[in-house]
């Protein structure tokens, strides 16, 4: 960068000192179109190297905003920005009137894993979940790290029917699936609570109260199980 800065300072000194000259001295016509033209690539490579600049700039923010999206451990867009997208996707919902649903997701007895491997290792395995339930989601499903050992999920278009479906699929994946950690490898039992809402129902923060609450009662009825709203519950193990 310093080099190219020194080039540009240089050009620009000579730019001042030529134009200068033409106004001060009688000079004939070629040397001014020479001038001209030296003063022509001057602007030329300061305009191009101001755009590259600010270009990259623009892009050094913008991978920035992306990372600090993330949730440091297991990758995922953080709650932050999980709901805040969340919400967008709701006020979309209502206006264009389809379904929006809501999972909550939460590993059990996650301290007994932590104790086992070590903190370290349950970050292990909390992103590798995170990873399987990124993978299980549909591409516009927003999936986020709530907090703890606890994953969030906003599905558009996803009544309650498809909604179960969903966490079907998530709890049968988490529930069958080894993985590895420092010296050894375990499966993990996850409990979900789902909500979901007609168009104009329910706010992001309804639905979260109430995904929240069934959450509760997945843990509270024995854990690694499914509570909807709407629904008696959907006795799991599946």
């Amino acid at each position: 960068m310093k080099p190219v800065m020194y080039i540009l300072s240089a050009l620009a000194l000579s730019f001042i000192i030529l134009n200068i000259s033409v106004i001060f001295m009688d000079l004939p016509d070629v040397a001014i179109w020479y001038i001209s033209g030296i003063s022509s690539i001057y602007i030329a490579a300061h305009l191009g190297f101001s755009w590259k600049l600010v270009y990259d700039i623009l892009k050094l923010r913008q991978h920035h905003e992306e990372r600090t999206q993330e949730h440091s451990t297991t990758g995922l867009l953080n709650s932050k920005f999980a709901l805040q997208y969340i919400a967008q996707g709701i006020r979309h919902a209502n206006s264009a009137e389809y379904p929006y649903s809501m999972l909550l997701i939460g590993l059990d007895e996650f301290e007994k894993i932590n104790q086992r491997f070590g903190r370290h290792g349950g970050d292990i395995i909390l992103r590798n979940v995170g990873k399987s339930i990124r993978l299980i989601c549909r591409e516009k499903d927003i999936v986020g790290h709530f907090q703890g050992d606890q994953f969030i999920v906003g599905a558009p278009k996803a009544d309650l029917d498809g909604a179960v479906a969903l966490a079907k699929r998530i709890h049968n994946k988490l529930t069958n699936t080894d993985y590895p950690a420092r010296g050894g490898s375990t499966k993990v039992k996850v409990s979900i609570g789902i909500t979901s809402a007609p168009p104009d129902l329910y706010d992001r923060d309804r639905l979260l109260q109430t995904a929240t609450r069934m959450l509760k009662q997945a843990k509270d009825k024995g854990r690694n199980r499914i509570y909807a709203e709407g629904l008696a519950s959907v006795k799991t193990p599946v």
